[in-house]
């Protein structure tokens, strides 16, 4: 009986050990915290703000044979994003509308913010593909 409950024991431990080598990228997929890289998809300066509201269009492609779903938006404080489309059909573009009002920002001087898309595509037989993108605006307060 010793030997059987040492055995479970060696097991349940050498399971724990195993499963806590998760590297990077599956620590990605599976929803594991992490650094963000200011690697940019895309950028935008906005250069020095002087008035009350300014705007700027990302666009957003979809060069794949399946519909793509924009599942979520990461929106620093501050900022507001209208999505005009959440589904963008294959092979077309869609586009997000980043908004700055300086009555809303809470910082002056040079800022340089992350706006991170989060998309999805069914490609059939249940498989589903996330992506993340990062939309990168920059500029100053005055």
């Amino acid at each position: 009986m010793k030997k059987i409950s040492f055995l479970l024991v060696f097991l349940f431990s050498f399971n724990f050990f195993v499963i806590g080598q998760v590297d990077e990228e599956e620590g990605q997929f599976f929803g594991g915290k992490r650094a963000i890289k200011l690697e940019a998809f895309s950028q935008y300066d906005f250069g020095s703000i002087k008035e009350p509201v300014v705007t700027h269009e990302f666009i957003i492609r979809n060069p794949t044979p399946n519909p793509m779903t924009i599942k979520s938006i990461d929106i620093p404080d501050g900022v507001s994003i209208t999505v005009v489309n959440k589904v963008i059909k294959p092979q077309e573009a869609g586009k997000i509308i980043v908004v700055i009002n300086k009555k809303y920002f809470k910082k002056t001087g040079v800022f340089q913010l992350p706006i991170i898309v989060r998309t999805k595509q069914k490609m059939g037989k249940g498989l589903s593909v996330y992506k993340e993108a990062v939309y990168l605006i920059r500029g100053s307060i005055e």
